[in-house]
């Protein structure tokens, strides 16, 4: 492994954030040079201070003097320079600061052995004239002018979900089974993941280098060996999981099946090693400081790491790459103690890789994504390091499963790859609803009436977002579709009016009853949209058919509350107050007989039964009051009359 705990560090993904991450690309940067006493001139500083992309030169000859003066330039792109008997002490720590873009090595002495410098993809050579040096600098900084600006593909990013119902961990844990699930089968295989990996990439010459490699060589049996190198692979994947980005994950899908699979068969080969005694692991890296204040919040909580984690066995190692106190920008060094029970049977696998990683001094060991610990302290060691202790037992993956076991209870549709929208929807995550089924539509050919489903769920999550017209293109896509599946299926029926209560003609009706469910769905999505659109007319006309429907195929799944409740609003919105409060008092009804008294539908249509019985007093009192001033009026006008 390139570094224990670097799956969730900032080393393994800073490059991913600087594939073209600025668009004024031509601005300039700091140059900070840390060089060997003796080694270096005014000459040769004046040859970098005199370069227009150049706008100060910052040389030092102490590392913890350079690493300190890095801390403070967070605001600023930064190019830098080190002296190769310098290099090694720092470069785990310095390749992970998010705005130091490029690393050159600089030594007189051409014979030295830098074949650890491949292991950080940072770092663009070893250079021993000045000259040279300064015209790939250049080249590099010209190059990162005409990149595409990655950076939108990651967003909102985290490395932990607490696990309680709470909507992040149900849509994680939900999308997980989908992932690894048989029934999810791609179109394309590798190809696909090969695609992302070189569109992000795009204009990274050592990286595409490596991919190209990579798109010759892979075997799937290579997965975990490909996750312990400092590149794209595991900086991708890792990246993907922790901001929750389902295109991409589903374009990954394929290797993420290889290194889960692989993991599993390890850890069965391991098993009696550690189903026997406690296990220690110890993971190092530099961590956000929003997420420690989240770690020290939530002790003797438990809580989901999101991505594969790379651990040792090696507390020193992990100390080492924890950053041992290194002040960089918005992180802290962090040391995880991870202790496995005696007789742990984990839901997700773990294993040692040591024999199948380029490092195996480091001892290293991988666990599975979305692993779920119980967090037992948070505590600063030294001024500059915490300790954090987690604990996996069998008792926090029981309590995880019944979470998503009870979640699943109050579901009216199962969940699978083509349904998933519709929870993410539920969850109000429009944004991750429409993310998702773009990477889906990229590795599978849906059904006809599958695509009614996705169209649906597309035209929901555009709703969601306020985009009204985009919802209306989608759901009106649904409902063609839609159409087109009823006279499939009306012609199959037909076919098979002879073979009465045979297996192909109860298939055939519990399709049918499948697409009138989906239709209401698109009618009542419909109304909605109409409803916000303020053409009430369209709205009703689309509510009132929702109710034909569910009264002639006898739908069973729709909750009619939510359908009274939405027409009296439209009444209540047009002025007619007699046509609202007939259906709110329908629509309470309902859910007082289908729901608990504190079902949130319940209480929304006792609400509205409430406030429209009070306009309707406060009417009541305006029309008394107006009867009330007209009679006077009239009084007044006779006596008026009567004394002239």
């Amino acid at each position: 492994m390139a570094n224990a705990g670097s799956s969730i560090d900032n080393d393994k993904d800073s490059d991913i954030n600087n594939q073209g991450s600025t668009a004024e690309c031509s601005s300039s940067f700091v140059l900070v040079w840390l060089y060997s006493f003796g080694t270096l001139d005014k000459l040769q500083l004046d040859h970098f201070r005199h370069m227009d992309v150049i706008k100060s030169v910052k040389p030092f000859t102490e590392s913890v003097v350079c690493i300190s003066h890095l801390s403070t330039l967070q605001n600023e792109r930064v190019i830098l320079i080190l002296s190769t008997k310098l290099a090694k002490e720092i470069i785990s720590i310095v390749h992970g600061i998010t705005n130091i873009f490029y690393i050159y090595l600089f030594s007189n002495d051409s014979e030295l052995d830098l074949q650890w410098m491949n292991d950080f993809s940072k770092v663009h050579g070893s250079y021993c004239d000045v000259e040279t040096l300064k015209s790939k600098l250049l080249s590099d900084t010209s190059e990162l002018d005409v990149r595409k600006d990655k950076t939108t593909l990651f967003n909102n990013e985290s490395y932990f979900i607490p696990v309680n119902y709470n909507d992040d961990f149900i849509a994680f844990q939900t999308f997980v089974e989908i992932l690894l699930s048989p029934g999810l089968k791609i179109d394309q295989n590798v190809e696909k993941g090969i695609e992302i990996y070189r569109e992000i990439y795009e204009g990274n010459g050592r990286e595409l280098l490596k991919i190209d490699i990579f798109a010759s060589d892979y075997q799937p049996e290579e997965a975990v060996n490909w996750y312990t190198r400092d590149c794209f692979f595991p900086r991708v994947l890792n990246k993907s999981f922790r901001c929750f980005e389902l295109k991409l994950l589903l374009g990954l899908k394929c290797y993420i099946i290889d290194l889960n699979t692989q993991l599993e068969h390890l850890y069965l080969e391991q098993k009696e090693e550690h189903y026997q005694r406690h296990m220690t692991y110890y993971a190092g890296m530099p961590l956000p400081k929003n997420e420690i204040e989240y770690l020290k919040k939530n002790v003797g909580c438990l809580t989901m790491i999101k991505t594969f984690l790379e651990a040792t066995k090696d507390h020193a190692v992990a100390c080492m790459f924890s950053g041992e106190g290194a002040q960089i920008p918005q992180f802290a060094s962090v040391l995880f103690e991870i202790r496995i029970d005696q007789n742990f049977y984990p839901v997700r696998p773990f294993a040692s890789v040591r024999h199948l990683s380029p490092f195996p001094d480091e001892d290293g060991v991988i666990f599975g994504f979305g692993f779920i610990f119980r967090i037992e302290s948070v505590e600063m060691i030294t001024d500059s390091m915490w300790l954090v202790i987690l604990t996996a037992t069998n008792e926090a993956q029981h309590v995880a499963k019944e979470l998503i076991n009870q979640f699943k209870t109050n579901l009216n549709k199962p969940i699978n790859h083509i349904t998933f929208g519709n929870l993410l929807n539920k969850l109000n995550k429009p944004k991750e609803t429409i993310n998702y089924y773009e990477g889906l539509l990229n590795i599978i050919t849906p059904s006809s009436k599958d695509m009614v489903e996705i169209y649906s769920n597309l035209g929901t999550a555009h709703y969601l977002q306020m985009e009204y017209q985009l919802a209306l293109v989608y759901l009106n896509k649904a409902f063609d579709t839609l159409k087109h599946v009823e006279n499939t299926l009306g012609i199959l029926k037909s076919d098979s009016e002879n073979e009465t209560q045979s297996n192909q003609s109860i298939l055939l009706q519990s399709q049918s009853n499948s697409v009138a469910t989906l239709q209401s769905e698109i009618y009542y999505n419909l109304g909605i949209v109409y409803h916000s659109l303020s053409q009430y007319d369209l709205a009703l006309q689309y509510y009132k058919q929702l109710l034909h429907l569910i009264a002639e195929k006898e739908i069973s799944l729709v909750n009619l509350a939510v359908i009274y409740n939405s027409i009296g609003s439209l009444y209540l919105k047009t002025g007619a107050y007699d046509l609202a409060s007939e259906y709110f008092h329908k629509a309470l009804d309902f859910a007082l007989i289908k729901s608990p008294s504190n079902d949130p539908c319940t209480l929304q249509c006792l609400a509205n039964v409430n406030s429209l019985t009070k306009l309707n007093d406060e009417m009541n009192d305006i029309a008394s009051t107006a009867d009330q001033l007209r009679t006077l009026s009239t009084h007044n006008d006779s006596k008026d009359s009567a004394s002239s």
